[in-house]
């Protein structure tokens, strides 16, 4: 392929920062739950009290995956990840292969570097073996944190190679989709949507306990089995079978299509701006109407299907008794709802932080400096993203609250769940509130930093997800709002946690006016 090598040298120094942040970042959440559990569980009988305590907990299947050789310390390792196993490294696949593709033909560079003497499908190939670099060194330096920490090196490696697998699996569905799509917000959204459905799909199968392995990448993972003494080759192949199968569809799609083109192509919009679109408020609303509403659609479909899963929680609770820390700590039906509302919460952050995130683009793209120029104030644009933003997310809040408590409503035929629910997730409110403000203040400094939001979305999930696990210290638990607020309905609601969570974002949010009224715009 003509000029790939040296397409991959420039990729590779403007880009090289996301092919060693993300494994880094992952490796160190796994290395800190690793270095947690093999010392809580380094003998047999701390391993059968682990077994005793979530090894026939239901719900853990639904969020978690199945799991398996729990008599092992790396089986335990493998069920306490697969949270982030599922979710994280299929998300972080996805991002990467449209970051290293589709994002830099909407951006236009591509334009400029085929313009000399570069191969049609020199970007791709070098796009995906960017992604493919990435999962190898997630691979290698997994596998040595996990043999430093004492755990076997076969087992590691196995297990590292399956993290690897989940992400080059669907990091080939993220770079197929952005071949199908026009512009790299659609593949996003077409590749998060894939993401979604193949999540549930997995957790309805896994919590009834359907004997379907094979049905998706997701569901391939557990059946990789790292630390058995005879680990399976099927899941390998199978995931070998289905990178192969979906890089070449991106490719031949490829072929086919125009450079800036895309099969889905996006429905033209009026030749003439309706006479509503007179302010920024309607303006920012329509610049982020198709990402809202995607957000609300797909954290509603999965409050409300988990939600409804917890009947086949109840009947299996009602088997077996109610057992583990979630059953201690409040009842089982009591600790399902703190999981789910905490879900919630977790997919409004992110969904504040994207739109923040769309806020600062107009900046670099130097719309906002045109807007600007006319009548309107910096003042009324700023106040106008906030109120926008905050309106989005208060409206995802009651959606996915109502969700939830309409599954459970359903699936326990107890209405009363459903004001239940819609209240937890309400109660949370404040913490999405200072996500927001974070955000906010982030991009007044300057619009470049607005991906930095994101570290707090993601230190939240992790104290949220695991923060028992890792026995964080209270001064780490407390850097996520989420902590301030109790574990929501098993705890009672932290009013003065959230009174003082609504003051930081308030005081936040007005330093963050004074700042962007101060400084100057960023130019592309």
């Amino acid at each position: 392929m003509t000029g790939a090598v040296r397409y991959a040298r420039l990729l590779f120094r403007t880009s090289w920062k996301p092919v060693l942040a993300w494994p880094v970042v992952l490796v160190a959440l796994l290395a800190a739950t690793g270095s947690s559990l093999i010392d809580q569980y380094a003998t047999a009988g701390g391993r059968l009290r682990y077994i005793d305590a979530v090894g026939g907990f239901v719900v853990t299947r639904s969020f978690s995956g199945r799991s398996y050789d729990l008599d092992a310390v790396g089986g335990i390792l493998a069920n306490e990840m697969g949270i982030f196993s599922l979710t994280l490294f299929p998300l972080v696949g996805i991002h990467l292969a449209i970051r290293f593709t589709r994002a830099i033909e909407d951006s236009g560079q591509l334009e400029l570097v085929s313009a000399g003497r570069v191969g049609r499908r020199a970007p791709l190939v070098v796009g995906l073996a960017a992604t493919v670099l990435t999962a190898l060194v997630l691979v290698t330096l997994g596998t040595a944190a996990l043999v430093a920490l004492g755990y076997p090196f076969g087992g590691s490696l196995a297990y590292l190679g399956g993290l690897g697998a989940i992400m080059l699996g669907f990091a080939v569905v993220g770079l197929l989709v952005g071949q199908l799509s026009m512009t790299s917000g659609m593949a996003y959204a077409i590749g998060l949507s894939i993401w979604l459905v193949l999540y549930l799909a997995r957790a309805v199968v896994d919590m009834r306990g359907v004997d379907a392995p094979w049905m998706s990448p997701q569901t391939w993972l557990a059946e990789i089995r790292p630390f058995a003494a005879e680990p399976t080759l099927w899941p390998w192949i199978a995931y070998a079978a289905f990178f192969v199968v979906l890089a070449g569809a991106a490719f031949v799609v490829q072929g086919r299509r125009d450079l800036g083109a895309g099969v889905i192509a996006p429905r033209p919009g009026r030749s003439t701006a309706p006479a509503w679109l007179g302010g920024p408020a309607t303006l920012l609303l329509r610049l982020t109407r198709r990402s809202g509403l995607a957000w609300i659609a797909g954290s509603g479909l999965f409050a409300f299907v988990l939600g409804l899963l917890a009947h086949e929680l109840s009947a299996a609770q009602a088997k077996t008794g109610a057992s583990g820390a979630l059953a201690q700590s409040g009842g089982v039906v009591d600790g399902m709802t703190s999981q789910l509302v905490q879900f919630n919460a977790l997919f409004v952050c992110a969904m504040a932080v994207q739109l923040s995130m769309a806020f600062a683009k107009e900046e670099r793209s130097t719309r906002t400096a045109v807007v600007l120029s006319t009548r309107f104030s910096r003042w009324r644009w700023w106040n106008s993203a906030v109120v926008v933003i905050v309106g989005w997310s208060a409206l995802a809040l009651v959606s996915t609250g109502s969700a939830t408590g309409l599954g459970l409503w359903l699936g326990l035929e107890d209405r009363a769940q459903y004001g239940r629910a819609l209240t937890a997730t309400a109660q949370l409110g404040p913490a999405v509130l200072v996500v927001i403000a974070v955000a906010l203040l982030l991009i007044a400094l300057s619009s470049r930093l607005a991906a930095a939001a994101w570290m707090l979305v993601a230190w939240t999930a992790v104290v949220a997800l695991r923060g028992e696990t890792l026995r964080m210290a209270d001064w780490a638990r407390d850097l996520s709002p989420l902590e301030w607020l109790g574990k929501v309905p098993v705890k009672p609601w932290n009013t003065n946690g959230a009174l003082s969570l609504v003051l930081i974002a308030v005081a936040a949010v007005a330093i963050s006016a004074v700042l962007f009224r101060r400084r100057s715009l960023v130019a592309s």
